[in-house]
């Protein structure tokens, strides 16, 4: 058991890329200074653990690495394999310590000096210095920004703290700042000298380490993988990134030998292709031998650091399973769950820690080289750091990924294809592209016609599968096109649409469908900007039914709502919900009779003065002029509503390919004969709303081509067209 000073001496520790960033919170550099505190009241020790080290070798010399140093110390190098994050924040507790008023003066030059130990070191080139400084740090980060900001905190060079750009820098500051703020409080300090002095004393000596000093003839990442799996179980990821380690050390020692071999053979005066026979390797690697390894640790571990890194800096850890998955399914184009994926890929490399494949070794590579750009995507899209959401979009793709992520709230239906998409095609091509899964998502999860919400969805992988082989942007639109015409054609969308379901707060619409459908409506005829509040609390604008969810005596002596359990079927179908622009224009309505609602010079709010959906009510609640009133919402009404939103379905939902144009009847014979029956005439009108001069289409028929691209200025391309590769053959 060592004590700080015991521990730190003659050591500089450096994080290995292996390593996950700094990770701490707030609480836990708290519990270390309550243990602190609580070992001074009882005068006991406090055991922190044990920190695993492994000595660092000079590959020239073949000895452990030194470093040079004024004091004539030996200062020698040792990677931290487990511990990184209590021997950066005790350095972090001794930096503030010795920035204490009460160790100014060199009142305690002694104590001074064995708190900079712990963090610090004279350089050699202070060696002919009168007066040396400590100026080098005694820990050394993968990440340099954790560097910088560690020797702004400690020597206050560079004197402007860093720019804050990593996670890891993230949690270093402000626990730094927790301890600066609260270390005195916690160890009840106060103002007192001789109480600092007995802290720091305490702090030095009664907080113990146990050093374990990995020697030569382990293999580090088996150890690594045991160390971390005696509490929490390493991720999959770890996992699978020790494997692939393990496997690049003997892939790398066997090329070695074989170099080795080459060149003893060929100094011996055998001929390339005697040695190509003796080695079982082919003439052409013989002669461009040195041979170099297709995979290595370095390539591994920087892949391995960069997409963890990702993961803290959007604040996405503990995903990394549910991301390696969903990349191994992406590329083998076979769902394989979380809790299958490590079996699955140990199943097929872990022969190659004994042997060499080249199939098999390729596929690593393929791998590895996947996984920095592969997490980096993903967390763009899907973190929840508003700072980063979306970065390295274009601002039409920002505009259809809100839409799907934040306003349908429908976020892991299209995981797959969305984070390879983004990887693969340009910036302006998924632009193109995120509005066609805008579509996919709302046509086929919004509005239920597909239950399954699974990410590993056979659409969903074969696409994804496409995406990742190459297929081309175009023939990417295709495949959604194929895919939403196939699950979700327009006539059973409008089926379901106008057959009169409850939509209101049921099941039959998913996630925020329902509000998204209203307020992309009132959009798309209000063309302003409206206010898409993720919260239904913080929402301007507010569902409105329009004839009441609870019915006052004037609706119910309407013909059609005498009977209330007639009323309550219709009270939630779609036609009889629109927005409102506020929630006090929605108390203004209150209950009243469709006149009041609509009729202009009632004093207080109505349709005719509220957003443009609202508009439109009022013009088809006087389409059909009864004696009783200028203005109705009857049965009539709602089902005319309803195909009003039915035709800004097809407008904002339709899919720029042939096989979503062709023509369409659904079964409305009802609603046929009943517009027949009030119009007294064979021939079914023409109605208008006025408001928008647009006409409402009361038949059976329905063409999309007659709502959608209503400018001319959109290409309608092929489903069924070639695909590139098709062409070039």
């Amino acid at each position: 058991m060592d004590t700080l000073n015991q521990f730190y001496d003659g050591k500089i520790f450096v994080i290995p890329p292996q390593q996950r960033p700094y990770s701490w919170g707030t609480s836990q550099v708290k519990d270390l200074v309550l243990d602190l505190h609580t070992s001074i009241l009882r005068g006991t020790k406090h055991y922190t653990g044990p920190i695993f080290l492994e000595g660092i070798i000079d590959e020239i010399t073949k000895f452990p690495k030194e470093e040079p140093n004024s004091d004539n110390m030996d200062l020698k190098l040792k990677y931290i394999l487990d511990g990184q994050q209590r021997v950066t924040t005790i350095m972090l507790i001794a930096a503030y310590l010795t920035k204490s008023k009460h160790l100014k003066n060199h009142a305690h030059p002694t104590l001074e000096e064995k708190l900079k130990n712990l963090i610090s070191y004279r350089s050699e080139a202070q060696k002919n210095e009168a007066v040396r400084k400590h100026d080098k740090l005694r820990i050394r980060f993968s990440d340099t920004g954790m560097n910088d900001l560690l020797s702004h905190i400690v020597f206050e060079k560079p004197a402007k703290c860093p720019v804050i750009s990593t996670a890891g820098m993230e949690r270093m500051k402000k626990n730094y700042d927790y301890i600066s703020l609260n270390f005195n409080k916690i160890c009840e300090i106060s103002d007192d000298r001789n109480t600092f002095t007995n802290v720091v004393s305490a702090f030095l000596e009664r907080i113990i380490l146990k050093l374990v000093d990995m020697k030569s003839g382990f293999n580090k990442y088996t150890v690594f993988e045991s160390i971390n799996n005696r509490g929490k179980g390493l991720s999959v990821f770890d996992k699978v990134k020790n494997l692939f380690l393990h496997i690049a050390e003997s892939h790398e020692r066997r090329i070695e030998k074989i170099n080795s071999d080459i060149k003893q053979r060929k100094s011996s005066g055998a001929s390339d292709k005697e040695i190509s026979e003796q080695l079982e390797l082919t003439i052409s690697a013989v002669k461009s031998a040195p041979l170099s390894p297709k995979i290595t640790t370095k390539k591994i571990d920087d892949s391995w650091y960069s997409a963890v890194g990702a993961l803290y800096d959007h604040k996405l850890t503990g995903s990394e399973t549910k991301i390696i998955a969903d990349l191994w399914s992406t590329m083998h184009n076979k769902s394989t769950k979380k809790d299958k994926v490590f079996e699955s890929i140990n199943s097929r490399f872990k022969s190659l820690v004994d042997k060499d494949d080249d199939s098999k070794m390729n596929s690593i590579v393929q791998f590895v080289n996947m996984w920095e750009p592969y997490f980096k995507n993903h967390c763009q899209i899907f973190t929840t750091e508003s700072n980063r959401k979306f970065n390295d979009t274009n601002p039409t793709a920002k505009q259809h990924l809100t839409r799907i992520l934040d306003y349908i709230r429908l976020r892991e239906v299209l995981r797959l294809p969305l984070t390879i998409a983004k990887y693969k095609y340009t910036e302006d091509q998924f632009g193109e592209l995120s509005e066609y899964f805008e579509k996919w998502v709302f046509r086929l999860h919004g509005l239920r016609l597909v239950q399954r919400k699974d990410a590993y969805g056979a659409d969903n992988l074969n696409f994804a599968n496409a995406v990742y082989s190459g297929i081309s942007v175009d023939d990417a639109k295709r495949r959604i096109c194929q895919i939403v015409t196939r699950r979700a054609p327009w006539k059973e969308v409008l089926k379901k649409f106008l057959r009169g379901d409850s939509v209101y707060q049921s099941k039959s619409w998913n996630g925020r469908s329902l509000y998204y459908l209203l307020y992309r409506i009132d959009k798309s005829l209000t063309k302003g900007a409206i206010g898409y509040k993720d919260k239904t609390e913080d929402q301007d604008e507010e569902i409105e039914h329009i004839m009441p969810k609870s019915l006052p005596a004037p609706w119910i002596g309407v013909s059609d709502w005498n009977n209330i359990d007639t009323a309550k079927v219709w009270i939630h179908r779609i036609g009889n919900l629109t927005l409102t622009s506020d929630g006090m224009a929605n108390k203004a309505l209150s209950t009243y009779l469709i006149e009041k609602k609509c009729n202009s010079n009632h004093p207080k709010y109505t349709y005719e003065r509220g957003r443009m959906i609202e508009k439109t009510v009022a013009d088809i609640a006087r389409l059909l002029p009864r004696a009783s009133s200028n203005y109705n919402w009857q049965k009539f009404e709602i089902q005319v509503n309803e195909r009003f939103y039915a035709s800004k379905l097809l407008e904002l939902w339709s899919l720029p390919c042939d096989c979503d144009m062709e023509n369409f009847s659904i079964d409305n014979a009802g609603f046929e004969s009943r517009v027949r029956e009030l119009y007294d005439s064979e021939d079914l009108p023409e109605l208008k709303i006025k408001t928008l001069d647009v006409t409402v289409n009361l038949t059976s028929d329905w063409n999309p081509s007659d709502f959608y691209n209503l400018d001319g200025k959109i290409s309608i391309h092929p489903c069924t067209e070639t695909t590139d590769q098709s062409e070039e053959e």
